[in-house]
């Protein structure tokens, strides 16, 4: 086992290659088992994030240090949560998309395929995938936003590397001016105490009247109230409801404050794919990377995670402050996290590697096992835990959850050559004979 430099100096770069392979799904002989022990260790935090608002009401992740429950214990597992994780490993596994995405463009144009079709073929697969992730089970879906913003790669095929780099620098630029503003008008709004319910007829859903009287904002009390009754105890049509409200609310935002990060994350991942990042002759980049991406990161965070402390509730400019600085953070940790995990997968013995690496090969079919598994536990079709779990057991669960699919991975994989989604979106994608 080679030691880390303690100042790994910038390796020089390595030209694209100049021929590629016949345009097929990736066979298991070729894959880097490296880039899948990341995106293994992505889906893990991930669904650290994701367990508070697969438990709890949206507002717990708007205000995850000043929700009802999180004292002591609770309180500073939040706090981690936020620090460590949100907002981490979401851009960890945009840059793996990125990396991919753009891999996949770049093989189906030398190959003669059209780029073009090809990327809007396989996004639309994964559009659909999301949709129904979303307005079936859990609104908090990642894969319809990203086969929305996916198809602007198209515009990096044959890119340089410079032109990579300006770009995700100059979109995640963009998604800070407009995080910051978005945090400025919190604290705007906060200062306005009026009366902004709407009144909505009694013969309306119990959920569409609690929307109404909470003036549709998911932080008040009755649209709390109503949202955790809906989930835990349905009926139906409510969660049906507050899901797709949540969704649409979602998708309105995210243009306004994280969609820009996470388009730029994909063209940073483009970036790693033109610098062939998890190559084993790139460990000296690899390591340049870990040192900063994890010694700026934190150093940020930390910052970031004083100023929670010192306003947990998002109605102050500390509180503003505390997430500007948040989002800088997210240039570096994630660059830094996947750079730890590729090098890590690099000194792991197989018998810990091998597990986490099948976990990153099924990807997809484990996404959505995570919100199905989660939201069985949950909801009211489930166990109804939705709104009595709390922070320090929602990550018990993660990890519970995580573990559980891991076992299966492997399982799985033992026996076939992709997960089931995965071979569902490669034939939609590629075609039967390309399997």
């Amino acid at each position: 086992m080679n030691g880390m430099d303690s100042h790994p100096s910038p390796p020089p770069l390595l030209p694209a290659p100049t021929t590629a392979p016949v345009f097929a799904p990736t066979t298991s002989s070729r894959r880097l088992v490296n880039m899948d022990f990341a995106r293994g260790m992505a889906l893990f935090g991930i669904l650290v994030v994701n367990t508070a608002i697969l438990f709890g009401p949206l507002d717990t992740l708007i205000r995850p240090l000043s929700a009802e429950g999180s004292t002591g214990v609770n309180w500073w597992v939040a706090f981690l949560v936020l620090v460590l994780f949100q907002g981490k490993f979401v851009s960890v596994f945009s840059l793996l998309f990125g990396y991919g995405l753009l891999g996949q463009i770049e093989r189906a144009h030398a190959s003669g395929w059209s780029a073009t079709a090809f990327a809007f073929r396989r996004l639309g697969v994964l559009a659909v995938f999301g949709l129904i992730h979303a307005l079936v089970f859990w609104y908090g879906d990642i894969l319809f936003l990203y086969a929305l913003m996916g198809g602007w790669l198209l515009l990096a095929r044959g890119a340089s590397w410079r032109a990579l780099l300006v770009t995700a620098c100059l979109l995640l630029l963009v998604g800070l001016v407009l995080n910051a503003a978005f945090a400025a008008l919190t604290v705007f709004a906060s200062s306005f105490d009026g009366d902004a319910g709407i009144l909505i007829s009694e013969g309306w859903p119990a959920a569409l009247r609690a929307m109404g009287r909470a003036g549709f904002d998911p932080s008040a009390p009755v649209w709390i109230e109503a949202e955790v009754t809906a989930f835990r105890d349905g009926p139906w049509l409510d969660a049906q409801m507050f899901r797709t409200a949540h969704w649409l609310l979602m998708l309105v935002v995210s243009p306004l404050t994280f969609g820009w990060s996470i388009l730029g994350m994909m063209f940073a991942g483009g970036l790693l794919w033109r610098l062939r990042f998890f190559a084993p002759e790139q460990a000296p980049l690899r390591r340049w990377t870990l040192v900063i991406g994890l010694t700026g990161g934190l150093g940020i965070e930390a910052a970031a995670g004083a100023l929670f402390w010192m306003a947990p509730a998002p109605e102050s400019w500390t509180w503003a402050a505390a997430q500007v600085l948040h989002t800088i953070a997210l240039w570096f940790l994630p660059f830094g996290y996947l750079a730890a995990f590729a090098e890590l997968a690099e000194r792991l013995p197989e018998r810990l590697l091998e597990p986490v690496a099948r976990t990153g090969r099924l990807s997809l079919t484990v996404y959505l096992l995570e919100t199905v598994l989660a939201t069985a536990l949950a909801y009211h079709w489930g166990l109804g835990l939705f709104g009595r779990v709390d922070p320090a057991g929602q990550f018990l669960m993660a990890v519970g959850i995580w573990l559980l699919l891991v076992g299966f991975s492997h399982c799985w994989l033992a026996r076939f050559k992709a997960g089931p989604l995965e071979i569902l979106w490669r034939r939609l994608a590629y075609g039967r004979g390309r399997l």
